[in-house]
């Protein structure tokens, strides 16, 4: 299974390229504790709590169970097929060879992760006895993942008739998320983690504070980015070659994938930037609206016209990425720039690029299709 792993990940991005990982791991470790440590009021001690907390998330991850479990046991990957999946055909059990799996996943991650993790906070001067507590927050995360996985082997799958229609693809992308282990909440998780991210930086670099101005609006110009994550897992259940044999065509596809986008990712929007409007004046909730309406609209279209329906692969190939990025950022930096400055002589400009940007979404969406 180690062997599989390595062959898997090396195949899709290159031996090499895959080999580095870890270094490029540890030298952003590095980068960023020593820049928390000169530029945040954050001490060495709450850095190596943040690395025990971020230890968790990488263990929920390493089995691939908390976030795929039935799914992948489903065998949702098309031809592909891994050794965790051998119970079909061979004299041995499901649960032994999930065991054999969470044991390698545990080996493997610790190498590409945990360790370079740990070495750049060292190597930054962290040296304290916490960071010796991160294998076992990490080990604490792959069993309630594998507690996932082994629960999610006795869960039936909903029966789905699909359709023809335009809605009714929409719907199974819906009852898709919804079914899969851990359903709405994956995408809830994906968007909290950059909602968290914004409050961490905010919050303990001095520098990022100029955000805290006007909160809701910050965060609004943010929301784009955050959704994008729903674009991600709509798309992450199924194939296009999955509806090859229907009278469906990818433009009907990407469409559905579009209107399922706007039913989840409006209402989780609303919910992260309710905090942030709270704190904020009550002259800006409608202007922070919005703004939030028109980037989410921007992510859809920008998402489905360039990575169509296979965000999940395509945003690994950085020219790809590099695209989406320069489109998103066309709107979202000045979005962003006009919130640390903004004064109500700036209302009409705000309207204007969020007029903008959303118009730009809905153009992108339609050219997608």
């Amino acid at each position: 299974m180690l062997l599989e792993e390595w062959r898997l990940q090396s195949s899709v991005f290159g031996g090499r390229r895959f080999a580095f990982f870890p270094v490029l791991v540890f030298l952003l470790s590095l980068g960023f504790s020593i820049a928390a440590l000169r530029f945040s009021t954050l001490a060495g001690a709450a850095l190596a709590d943040g690395m025990n907390f971020l230890s968790v998330f990488l263990g929920l991850g390493a089995g691939a169970a908390a976030l795929s479990s039935s799914d992948a046991l489903e065998n949702v990957l098309g031809p592909t097929n891994f050794l965790v999946y051998s119970s079909r055909t061979l004299p041995i059990s499901r649960r032994r060879l999930f065991a054999y799996f969470i044991v390698s996943d545990l080996l493997y991650y610790t190498v590409l992760f945990l360790v370079p993790l740990g070495a750049g906070l060292a190597a930054a001067g962290v040296l304290t006895p916490r960071l010796l507590l991160m294998p076992v927050f990490f080990g604490a995360g792959a069993v309630v993942s594998s507690v996932f996985a082994v629960s999610s082997l006795r869960s039936p799958g909903t029966p789905v008739s699909y359709g023809v229609t335009g809605r009714t693809m929409e719907d199974v992308s819906l009852v898709s998320l919804g079914r899969a282990a851990g359903g709405i909440l994956k995408p809830v998780f994906s968007m909290g983690v950059v909602a968290g991210l914004f409050v961490g930086l905010t919050s303990y670099f001095p520098a990022a504070e100029v955000f805290l101005k006007n909160p809701s609006l910050s965060f609004s110009a943010l929301a784009g980015i955050t959704s994008l994550s729903v674009y991600n897992w709509l798309n992450r259940f199924d194939d296009p070659e999955d509806y090859a044999y229907l009278p469906v065509s990818q433009s009907q596809l990407i469409e559905a994938k579009q209107r399922a986008y706007t039913v989840v990712a409006g209402p989780l929007t609303l919910v992260f930037l309710v905090p942030f409007l709270a704190v904020s004046s009550p002259s800006s909730w409608v202007l922070s609206l919005v703004t939030a309406a028109s980037t989410v609209t921007l992510t859809m279209g920008a998402a489905s016209l360039i990575t169509g329906l296979k965000p999940n692969s395509r945003l690994y190939d950085s020219a790809i990425f590099l695209k989406y990025l320069v489109l998103n950022s066309l709107f979202v930096v000045p979005l962003l720039a006009l919130s640390v400055f903004y004064t109500p002589q700036l209302l009409i400009l705000v309207l204007v690029l969020s007029g903008i940007a959303a118009a730009a979404g809905l153009l992108t969406a339609c050219r997608a299709r």
